[in-house]
């Protein structure tokens, strides 16, 4: 639990904490006019809906990584931890993709547990398929679908500064 607590007070407040916004630049292009770019670190905090082995479960995904912005395009990386009401808390690495004036993103990951991530979004509203590689003479793979609504703290906080 006190684990938890404390990667939850990073991940709200390390963004804000220690992002540093003197160094978002502006580039213009002739044609297309102004671009920002940043580096900054990025949290974001994902409430998932889903089934697990049939078992309806939510989970918890938070991460705390680099973002860097390259208008109209974001990029993230960073590790991630899973809490769940049904499945073991897992940890991981996840890569982000945002388009910035559209909404629309994509991620690829891996969890500790054997799992791959994949999942795609518009806003705030996301889909993320995890496949984890099972044991014993089943499937090779297990597949669970979950709908998510990410609270993206590190964009927030870049909108906020401009």
């Amino acid at each position: 639990m006190k684990k938890f607590l404390v990667f939850l007070f990073v991940t709200f407040f390390a963004s804000a904490a220690h992002a540093d916004f003197e160094k978002i630049t502006t580039i213009t292009d002739p044609v297309d006019g102004p671009f920002r770019q940043a580096d900054a670190l990025d949290a974001n905090v994902s409430l998932q809906f889903g089934d697990y082995q049939g078992v309806h479960t939510s989970n918890l995904q938070m991460r705390v990584g680099y973002l860097a912005l390259r208008e109209p395009v974001m990029y993230s990386l960073s590790p991630i931890v899973q809490f769940s009401t049904k499945m073991p808390t897992v940890y991981g690495l996840e890569f982000e993709i945002n388009h910035f004036w559209s909404g629309w993103r994509g991620q690829f990951g891996v969890l500790s547990n054997a799992s791959f991530i994949l999942g795609g979004g518009f806003s705030i509203f996301g889909v993320e398929a995890q496949a984890r590689v099972t044991e014993g003479t089943g499937p090779l793979f297990e597949l669970s679908i979950f709908g998510k609504i990410d609270v993206p703290v590190g964009v927030l906080v870049l909108w906020m500064a401009n």
